[in-house]
């Protein structure tokens, strides 16, 4: 590699998986990152540290992790909102790889519309959040997805006694050391089954059981360019449903999709971002003896980002 002053040089490295078994390590040194970062009301999760918290539902799940976390507070009765501080629902802002989501948890409340295994890391502000989440006073909740898998078909599946969570991965263009380009799929779904079952596993309960059901669909293909340019684009279907005996029923869906560029001209010191998005909600709420009501809610989102690399 020739290093030429004041140019920038792109160069491509791939790394081969080996287990290399190390002794003892001594590390002492305070982290830079510490002095510039506010780290008392930010949590960054990832998809292993969400799985060590015990769940409710026998399935690891990002709001079984938000609901340890100091001056959260979750409620079933409205809908799967929560509280941050004594803020209103309304004043908490939910991004998935730059995508806003406008319901990002079920009726039942401590269920989130997202797959652990499809997360890559998880960022959650609960206060000092910086200006590029205007608009939301209360918290932030930055969640980024994963690719699909660029070399290997890979799939899992889990069941608890409230659902399934089924996780695909389909390479449809191969990473491999002489051709470092790939177009990989990631797939995921979360359904419920508790309210077919319910009167099985919990006999106690009346006629009506427990009125939830969920059905949760999300897409992602990757396209990965030679030095690093990639173009995601993502799409999710969310679908809710709560009947409360002959009284009242809650339904909701949530579309949402969009597009994300990264790239880097080749001797360019800078890093392109560009990204479009467009989510769409809408519910509706029955109750005897009172007329239907309606809510609906559809935004645009589009961005562009520079940054400077050195």
């Amino acid at each position: 590699v020739n290093i030429i002053q004041n140019e920038t040089i792109q160069v491509l490295v791939q790394l081969e998986t080996q287990t290399i078994e190390l002794g003892e390590a001594t590390i002492s040194g305070t982290r830079q990152i510490w002095e510039t970062t506010n780290s008392i009301s930010m949590h960054k999760l990832t998809s292993a540290t969400i799985q060590k918290i015990p769940s409710i539902t026998g399935s690891p799940d990002l709001g079984d992790f938000l609901q340890v976390i100091p001056g959260i507070i979750f409620t079933g009765d409205q809908g799967g909102q929560f509280y941050v501080r004594g803020g209103a629902p309304v004043h908490n802002l939910v991004k998935i790889d730059g995508m806003t989501v406008i319901k990002p948890f079920h009726s039942i409340g401590f269920v989130s519309v997202f797959d652990t295994e499809t997360l890559a890391s998880a960022e959650v502000y609960t206060a000092g959040f910086g200006a590029e989440y205007g608009g939301r006073l209360s918290s932030v909740i930055d969640i980024r997805t994963r690719p699909g898998n660029r070399r290997n078909t890979a799939g899992k599946v889990n069941f608890s006694n409230f659902g399934y969570g089924l996780t695909l991965d389909v390479p449809l263009l191969k990473m491999t050391t002489e051709n470092p380009r790939s177009i990989s799929v990631l797939l995921s779904n979360k359904k419920s089954y508790i309210d077919q079952i319910d009167d099985k596993i919990y006999p106690h309960l009346d006629k009506y059981g427990i009125p939830y059901r969920y059905n949760d669909l999300f897409a992602k293909v990757s396209f990965m360019g030679i030095y690093g340019d990639q173009l995601d684009i993502l799409g999710m279907r969310i679908t809710d449903h709560s009947s409360f005996g002959e009284t009242m029923q809650s339904t909701w869906t949530n579309k949402a999709g969009g597009a994300r560029f990264i790239t880097s001209p080749n001797s360019s010191k800078w890093l392109y971002q560009a990204s479009s998005y467009y989510s769409d909600y809408r519910g509706q709420f029955l109750e005897v003896n009172e007329r239907p009501r309606e809510t609906w809610f559809s935004s645009f989102e589009n961005s562009f980002k520079l940054f400077r690399m050195g």
